[in-house]
């Protein structure tokens, strides 16, 4: 189980103050809406030893960059997730 938080940075300045967007990730096309209109797109998510969540599509077709601040997370390089079709994955990753 995971707790979402999709309100963190507006309700905690301090970690905002931390939060930056790697430069690979800068283009954002959701910043041209407004931002009323846009989908929430910063989320704390917490959760307790062994959790965690399978291979998924992000929603409104975005694309996601996690980081984990404590524990560890482990994904094989050679596996494909069910779901996932093969000619999705560019072989450089």
């Amino acid at each position: 189980m995971f707790v979402f938080d999709k309100k963190v940075l507006t309700s905690c300045t301090a970690l905002r103050a931390d939060y930056a967007i790697p430069p690979y990730f800068r283009e954002d096309f959701f910043s041209y809406r407004i931002e009323e209109d846009r989908p929430h797109y910063h989320w704390l998510l917490v959760g307790p030893d062994d959790s965690g969540s399978s291979f998924r599509t992000d929603p409104h077709g975005t694309s996601a960059w996690n980081a984990v601040l404590s524990g560890w997370r482990f994904t094989p390089l050679h596996a494909v997730p069910l779901g996932v079709k093969e000619k999705w994955i560019h072989s450089d990753y």
